[in-house]
């Protein structure tokens, strides 16, 4: 029994639509929920209330940390699409992206360039601003945001659900909502406690460190991606002056070579042909234990059912895809558009089917993502005896 329950109040004529999450994915469906301009919908007539809890609060500008920093033309389109695409005009806060350069079953780098892509240019992102940003501009079209608050429960009364979040120094709250969004990521927090399973068919491992650069130090503003026997690495001038450098690998490697240890990363690192002259000499030349290695996983996954009768799920709580796609953020913003109409749509009663519509596309883009994923792994093949590379070809 909770005690000092309090309760968000609700419009008893109107919907409540909660969001689960504070990403990408959330502030898209919010935003495509209610419109992109303001008064495009006026408040007074609108048939529905958007509330969207983030576990992320302010503080999460300086303390979290993130990896997936790029997003290819293709996010620009859908940004441009949600009346959002200006949240990258400042360069000192989003670097634009001309393309990429790698070392690809082939000892010579190959140039992948943006510059003739009708879609427009790729992006180096201050993921904490840019996530900050969409909420605001969804808070901006109407969302009621609420930042700093935890799911934890979900309870079902009477056709609605109540959910039970914590808040850091606060009671817990708990709401009744008559539609929930999971945009909560992997962990498909709400999704997970209705018993909804998710399908893992394979899990790599990213094991990363963000470098400061100098003043002085020269990057490329290209990703750079080269395959190496134990997995590929990723590196990127990232804002704020600074260097994400990356191998993507797997937990059985990790526990035969233990990259995870900061000297063995770093000798891995001075071993690659292309990316260790892309890269300063100074990130090659620190100190190991001086190095800040964060590893985390990165699975390629599904949720048997990514919506139910008043429930969706959207971007990596719905499908996460191989880190090899450069497809998350993307994804996130496309599910997110779409999740938007088909709940609008469903409220409405203008087309009751549009939320099972949304569940086949995604369900559409996974297999397509699964087709690229094995044609993008099978076409590397130098390394025919490494374990790595065996286990996705």
């Amino acid at each position: 029994m909770l005690k000092n329950r309090e309760y968000i109040p609700v419009n008893e004529e109107r919907k409540t639509v909660a969001i689960i999450g504070g990403g990408p994915a959330a502030s898209a469906t919010a935003i495509s929920l209610i419109g992109t301009t303001l008064g495009q919908e006026v408040e007074s007539t609108r048939s529905f209330d958007v509330h969207i809890f983030s576990a992320l609060g302010m503080e999460a500008l300086t303390n979290k940390t993130y990896v997936g920093e790029s997003i290819p033309p293709a996010a620009t389109s859908i940004m441009k699409q949600l009346k959002v695409h200006h949240l990258l005009d400042n360069t000192e806060d989003h670097i634009p992206c001309p393309g990429s350069i790698s070392l690809w079953n082939n000892d010579v780098e190959g140039h992948n360039d943006f510059f003739m892509d009708p879609m427009g240019f790729g992006y180096h992102l201050d993921r904490r601003k840019f996530d900050h940003q969409l909420l605001d501009q969804a808070k901006k079209a109407g969302a009621n945001v609420h930042r700093g608050w935890r799911f934890n429960h979900v309870d079902e009364e009477t056709g609605k659900y109540a959910l039970t979040f914590s808040v850091q120094g606060r009671p817990r709250k708990l709401v009744k909502i008559d539609f929930v969004v999971d945009a909560s990521g992997r962990s498909s927090a709400f999704v997970r406690r209705l018993g909804v399973a998710r399908n893992t068919f394979d899990e790599v491992l990213f094991v990363n460190c963000t470098f400061d650069l100098s003043d002085d130090a020269v990057v490329l503003d290209h990703s750079f991606v080269e395959a190496v026997s134990d997995g590929w690495w990723y590196a990127a001038r990232i804002p704020n002056n600074k260097l994400i450098v990356t191998l993507c690998t797997d937990i059985s490697t990790i526990k035969v070579n233990g990259f995870q240890n900061p000297a063995k990363w770093l000798a891995l690192l001075k071993q690659t042909k292309w990316i260790s002259k892309a890269i300063p000499s100074e990130i090659l030349d620190k100190d190991p234990f001086s190095l800040d290695i964060i590893m985390h996983a990165a699975s390629s996954s599904i949720l048997s059912a990514v919506c139910g009768g008043n429930w969706l799920a959207v971007g990596d709580a719905a499908s996460s895809y191989d880190p090899i796609t450069s497809a998350g953020i993307t994804k996130a913003l496309i599910q997110g558009e779409m999740a938007g109409k088909a709940i609008k749509n469903l409220i409405s009663g203008s087309h009751e089917m549009a939320v099972q519509n949304y569940q086949e596309s995604v369900f559409d883009d996974f297999n397509r993502f699964v087709k690229l994923r094995d044609e993008l792994y099978k076409s590397e093949t130098r390394f025919p005896t490494s374990p790595f590379w065996q286990r996705r070809n």
